[in-house]
């Protein structure tokens, strides 16, 4: 019968392991969760500076290059 005990303290092991775990994970997620709410906000503001870019530039004729002369 050791090796119901052996396989018991293993599986006890594992599931306080286990446990603990969890708890880190789900500790992390609301950071985490709000770490990336930031980050797609930070994302959306740069989206806007460079549509605002391009709307001041998008007129400004090219430099160079073809000149329209044949």
């Amino acid at each position: 019968m050791g090796g119901a005990a052996a396989q018991s303290e293993l599986h006890q092991s594992w599931k306080t392991y286990l446990d603990g775990l969890s708890g880190k994970c789900a500790a992390l997620q609301g950071p985490m969760v709000q770490a990336g709410k930031g980050r797609v906000a930070d994302d959306e503001a740069l989206r806007a500076d460079f549509a605002r870019m391009n709307d001041q530039y998008k007129d400004t004729p090219a430099t160079g290059g073809n000149t329209g002369k044949p």
